[in-house]
């Protein structure tokens, strides 16, 4: 089981109506998988998904726009890791609900069209 550094640590009960408003109108996570990012006591990303055949899927992602920039990219190297963890060599992700500036950052963080309105980047070591 992967080893959380703050300020991501597993969502709890008490996150899921931050949670929900980080997310909008797209489905909230399972707390007990999802993975938030907390800093001066507010939830200000989170990240579920879950192995989905050869690949680490992406089920939720929501960053709050005035930290896209600088959490997005680290939570989505919490994503490589929980993929590495599982053995997976690839992240997965459905861009279509995010809003630009996260399909931006996707991009500029290597996410390429993977089929199916999909997007896909290897697993980037970390460490």
């Amino acid at each position: 089981m992967l080893n959380l550094h703050p300020p991501f640590r597993r969502a709890t009960e008490g996150d899921l109506d931050t949670v929900r408003a980080l997310l909008g109108e797209r489905a909230g996570p399972d707390p007990a998988e999802a993975v938030v990012a907390e800093e001066g006591g507010t939830v200000a990303a989170v990240l579920d998904g879950r192995p989905s055949g050869e690949t680490w899927r992406v089920d939720a992602l929501a960053v709050a726009n005035e930290r896209v920039a600088d959490l997005g990219p680290r939570i989505l190297a919490v994503a490589d890791a929980l993929a590495a963890d599982d053995g997976l060599a690839s992240v997965t992700i459905d861009p279509r609900a995010l809003d630009p500036a996260l399909r931006a950052m996707l991009d500029a963080e290597g996410f390429r069209p993977g089929g199916n309105g999909l997007m896909v980047r290897p697993v980037v070591p970390q460490g």
